[in-house]
């Protein structure tokens, strides 16, 4: 008797190996999410640059404080610092700390 088509097939499948391949779990993948702050981009008018961080305005009226860091990146604006009046964009985690900065145009 000849094997059938749909045998040959299963036949075929079940002698096939597959690889594993590792897939995150979703408890390693809240971990990263607790470590990996997520961030959220201002737009303002610079009230002030006091030392480690610059005081921004929103169009609310609303005083946002952004503490900058070794990390943070300044954009546009290489060795110069930001005056009061200027309008910047700011990539900034919810602790406040600003990712990345740069001027609005």
């Amino acid at each position: 008797m000849k094997p059938s088509l749909i045998e040959a097939v299963v036949v075929l499948l079940i002698s096939c190996t597959v690889p594993a391949v590792p897939t995150p779990s979703l408890g390693s993948m809240k971990e990263k999410e607790k470590h990996a702050p997520r961030s959220s981009i201002y737009k303002g008018e610079v009230v002030a640059y006091e030392g480690s961080k610059l005081i921004v305005k929103d169009s609310n009226g609303q005083r946002i404080e952004l503490h900058l860091g070794a990390d943070t990146l300044i954009q546009g604006r290489p060795g110069a610092r930001f005056r009061p009046g200027d309008l910047i964009e700011a990539d900034v985690t919810p602790e406040g700390q600003a990712k990345s900065i740069r001027p609005m145009r």
